[in-house]
């Protein structure tokens, strides 16, 4: 399938931690690619190369096929990439609607240029419906608490989003209810976009993923299905426990 994220040899050093060597992966457009590991692993430094507040020490970023390992942050998101950070960071002083407005505002003007890559979400208020958000629409941004400040964040996300969606553990701090909307809301959107997950929630990760790859100490481990992945043994060692 067309890969509208790639990663081909990426490493990368902070001093002298080797935090990530030789990491190759490959998001399909319609699929659902988990990137799990234990704390520490390696994982939000794949998604910080990916976006491009990193510059790998070697390997190469491509999206869509083009090469985009030069291009800074906000060059990358008008090829299509989106991402939501562990914390919310929406624009605290506006509305939460105004927040999703914003998205889809930007999305729009790529759009025009690149329309073939997903179908557009009807208005905001269907987002926020979607994430479970409709009810605070008019409610000031940094008014909500945590676990609605993470479902705007996902919103937002997937209202940019054109080609590929990043996900930095988005069920982190949620409910049980929480965790279930914002899974079913990932799960919608999953045919329109190529989806990068990472995510300590197993359950989430194993329902979700199409493909998973381990990762620990920067190193890869293993690739494969969700089924695969829970009986590889090296996996089970490094990560899932025995």
């Amino acid at each position: 399938m067309e890969a509208v994220l790639t990663l081909r040899e990426i490493s990368k050093r902070f001093g002298g931690n080797q935090a990530l060597q030789d990491i190759s992966l490959d998001v399909p457009l319609g699929q659902i690619f988990g990137l799990i590991g234990p704390n520490g692993a390696g994982k939000t430094t794949v998604l910080n190369i990916a976006t491009g507040l990193y510059r790998p020490d070697s390997g190469d970023v491509l999206v869509a096929g083009q090469d985009v390992t030069a291009l800074k942050p906000y060059e990358r998101s008008r090829k299509g990439l989106s991402r939501t950070f562990q914390g919310g960071r929406p624009f605290s002083q506006l509305t939460v609607r105004e927040n999703v407005q914003i998205a889809i505002e930007q999305r729009s003007k790529i759009e025009r240029a690149d329309a073939a890559h997903r179908s557009s979400v009807a208005s905001a208020d269907e987002l926020l419906s979607d994430v479970g958000l409709l009810r605070d629409g008019e409610s000031p941004a940094q008014s909500l608490p945590y676990g609605k400040q993470k479902q705007l964040e996902i919103a937002r996300a997937i209202a940019y989003a054109t080609s590929v969606l990043l996900l930095d553990e988005p069920t982190s701090g949620l409910s049980a209810e929480e965790i279930r909307l914002v899974a079913a809301v990932i799960a919608r959107y999953r045919h329109e976009l190529g989806i990068l997950l990472i995510e300590h929630n197993m359950d989430v990760v194993m329902s979700l993923c199409d493909q998973i790859m381990v990762i620990d100490a920067g190193c890869w481990v293993a690739t494969g299905t969700p089924a695969e992945i829970q009986i590889h043994p090296e996996v089970l060692a490094a990560y899932l426990g025995t």
